[in-house]
């Protein structure tokens, strides 16, 4: 059915209607609630921030390859998150000696990774807090803190390098 277009008719009304359609394409897609969430909202907001979107010929095509791709990006950046820690995790867990200078030796790497995290800049810190201890979302951060989900990914990467920086050094 063709929607006819008349002085009334709104592609943007009509994409407001395919939220949940774009969220299960998008929950299949990659298994995670939350990163279909965040895909579909960065998609929308990405559509209605784009100052000439009344000549996209197929705006609901448009939405859904924008979402897609958002999506993977976040599922990509997810997974190199993910195997960093894990990283980090499996070093500490390969140790085959547990005896208290082992012990110790731990104690000061977790010592300097909480120093490197509370000399991050104030914002930098209050993101990666959010984030890694607090488990919200990049898009929950960026509209808790008023600041875009771009900037929230680059406080996150920031602190994951300064981190990463410490356990380097005392590997």
């Amino acid at each position: 059915m063709s929607t006819p277009l008349t002085s009334e008719w709104r592609p943007d009304q009509e994409l407001q209607g395919q939220w949940h359609q774009l969220w299960q394409l998008l929950l299949r897609e990659t298994g995670c609630e939350n990163t279909a969430s965040e895909a579909v909202q960065e998609a929308y907001l990405k559509w209605f921030s784009k100052p000439d979107r009344d000549r996209v010929e197929n705006p609901g095509g448009y939405l859904f390859r924008a979402a897609q791709n958002i999506a993977r990006n976040v599922a990509r950046r997810n997974r190199h998150e993910q195997r960093a820690c894990s990283q980090v995790l499996w070093q500490s867990s390969e140790r085959d000696d547990c005896g208290p200078e082992r012990v110790c030796v731990d104690q000061q790497q977790l010592l300097d990774v909480l120093r490197a995290i509370a000399d991050l800049p104030p914002r930098c810190r209050e993101v990666f807090v959010l984030y890694r201890f607090k488990s919200l979302s990049q898009a929950q951060i960026a509209e808790q803190l008023g600041i875009s989900r771009n900037m929230v990914e680059r406080h996150v990467m920031r602190a994951m390098r300064s981190c990463r920086a410490v356990m380097d050094t005392d590997a």
